[in-house]
């Protein structure tokens, strides 16, 4: 007796405007398919007789070749943020330098430095 209604109520869902509208109450998953039927004419034409129809058909092709290129694409992303690092260091290393060698020009002609002599007579 309880299957019957839960049969009835599942029904109802799922036949309901809110349920049908959804993507993934439209959507089926197709897995190994035979290579004679991995075409979309192929495919449409096998599930012609589908109740609702087909709308639109994605045929998930060999994905090794993108994977790869995947995997190309973090090498070198990985090269080019080690060589961005490796810059933005020896910048810094470079500046830091400089920046210490301007630092003791100007403390050399700073006469109020306690170090230097002052030139002009007093």
């Amino acid at each position: 007796m309880k299957l019957l209604e839960y049969i009835r109520v599942r029904q109802a869902y799922l036949t309901s405007p809110q349920h049908r509208l959804q993507a993934f109450a439209n959507t089926i998953l197709v897995t190994d398919i035979p290579k004679r039927f991995l075409s979309i004419p192929a495919l449409t034409h096998l599930y012609s007789n589908f109740p609702g129809g087909i709308r639109t058909i994605w045929i998930n092709r060999d994905l090794a070749k993108l994977s790869r290129k995947a995997q190309e694409r973090r090498k070198v992303v990985s090269t080019l943020e080690a060589a961005k690092t490796k810059l933005m260091r020896l910048a810094m290393k470079s500046s830091g330098a400089r920046s210490g060698h301007e630092l003791t020009k100007a403390e050399k002609s700073d006469t109020s430095h306690p170090d230097v002599e002052s030139k002009e007579p007093l």
